[in-house]
């Protein structure tokens, strides 16, 4: 029977407020970002803390041996993450594993109970790292699972995240990544990485995300590891443009996306303009720039009714964000506004992949000398708060260059 457990707290706020886990060190350029930088002092207090929440937990009987899948961070990684569900569920049969995922909050709706999980646990992140209490009920509940597998599959780790997840299973097999740019300072990196039993080497820094799964499922004995994609849709005739992304530095200025908007409307695109809750104001500003009515779905739809708008349009036009992983790999003409901090890594989408599964995506990256900074702006003339250069260079000709080529049968590039 699938149990489905969304850990929450009621109030919101943070009751004591960890400050150690706003570190993250930045491995590239060997600084340490903007954030206050936790000392080993607070991190072994935490340590101990966490050791502390698991430390009276009860385990579970379980008939089967229990699977621990861990997959806690955003909307886009879950969905490229998602291609490889029917290849775990052949790695791990339910006739043989109890299998069960421990999982981001923001985006539990996306899964289904046609999904190979018994049982679903899923946690709010920010809460989860400054709130201690909070934090001490999520790693019991982990412990609880009893789990003799506990994979983590985020390519970057993290310290305060993933990895403490990973000590708290009390897993027998311990399996995750080596690493690629963790966000932890290497002393960190040298505690957590006593916490796994097995750190698949890092893959060819060359790939992209949807390869490095492909890998990691091979390292963990698949076959094939090929990524399984949904049927294609049924094309609707609205054309999506998707004004949100998480950080503000990768949006693309209101005054361009009104340009574009215009310009697509005059060539007989119906357009919709989709965003969360937090691009309520933006699309507000937006619609005043324009002299037509768009349909405004902006902070007006779920995730689940998002996921279906973007797989069914005619055209999506997107800043970096989940919503262009899901139009891509629905197999929708994507143009996305694609920042230059990991170029090829998320976006765009390389040639032979699109060649292989039908994929038709376009990245838009201004041409700076910063590219591949890593996940940290370093370009000197970024303003906080806005556009960073290598996304305030992109012009709506560009744009409209990009839309020309995909709909016109053109494959992925990055173009600057």
């Amino acid at each position: 029977m699938l149990t489905v457990n969304v850990l929450q707290e009621p109030g919101g706020g943070a009751v004591l407020g960890f400050k150690c886990w706003r570190m993250q060190y930045h491995k590239r350029h060997r600084t340490y970002s903007s954030f206050s930088a936790a000392s080993m002092y607070s991190v072994s207090i935490l340590a101990a803390w966490d050791w502390l929440s698991v430390r009276a937990a009860s385990h579970r009987a379980a008939e089967k041996p229990t699977v621990l899948f861990i997959k806690m961070d955003g909307i886009g990684d879950e969905v490229i993450w998602s291609t490889t569900l029917a290849t775990l569920d052949q790695l791990f049969p339910g006739t043989e594993y109890r299998r069960v995922l421990i999982g981001d909050v923001r985006w539990a709706e996306l899964l289904t109970e046609t999904d190979p999980f018994d049982e679903k646990i899923f946690i709010e992140n920010r809460r989860f790292a400054a709130n201690p209490l909070y934090r001490m009920r999520v790693l019991r509940r982990v412990a609880e699972v009893g789990a003799q597998i506990a994979i983590n599959f985020r390519i970057t780790r993290r310290f305060f995240w993933e990895d403490a997840v990973v000590r708290a299973s009390g897993a027998g097999d311990r399996i995750g990544f080596a690493g690629t740019d963790n966000l932890m300072s290497p002393a960190q990196e040298r505690m957590s990485a006593r916490w796994y039993t097995r750190l698949i080497p890092e893959p060819d820094a060359s790939l992209h995300e949807l390869e490095i799964h492909e890998y990691f499922l091979k390292q963990l004995g698949a076959g094939g590891g090929r990524a399984h994609l949904p049927a294609a849709p049924l094309r609707g005739d609205h054309t999506i443009i998707f004004l949100g992304s998480a950080d503000p530095g990768k949006r693309w200025p209101i005054a361009r996306l009104a340009a574009l908007a215009t310009e697509l409307n005059a060539g007989g695109h119906d357009i919709t303009f989709c965003g969360g809750p937090n691009e309520i104001v933006a699309a507000r500003e937006l619609l005043e720039r324009l002299h037509f009515v768009p349909r405004d779905l902006v902070g007006k739809t779920s995730l689940a009714e998002l996921k279906e708008l973007l797989s069914t349009a005619r055209l999506v036009i997107t800043n970096d964000t989940g919503a262009g992983h899901i139009s891509t790999l629905a197999r929708i003409p994507t143009v996305v506004i694609t920042p230059g901090h990991h170029v090829g890594r998320f976006f765009p989408y390389p040639e032979q992949i699109q060649r292989s599964y039908g994929l038709k995506q376009i990245s838009l990256t201004g041409k700076v000398p910063c590219l591949n900074c890593g996940w940290f702006c370093t370009n000197p003339k970024r303003v906080p708060g806005e556009a960073k250069p290598c996304i305030d260079q992109i012009s709506v000709d560009d744009a409209l260059g990009a839309i020309e080529q995909l709909l016109g049968g053109g494959s992925a590039e990055i173009r600057t």
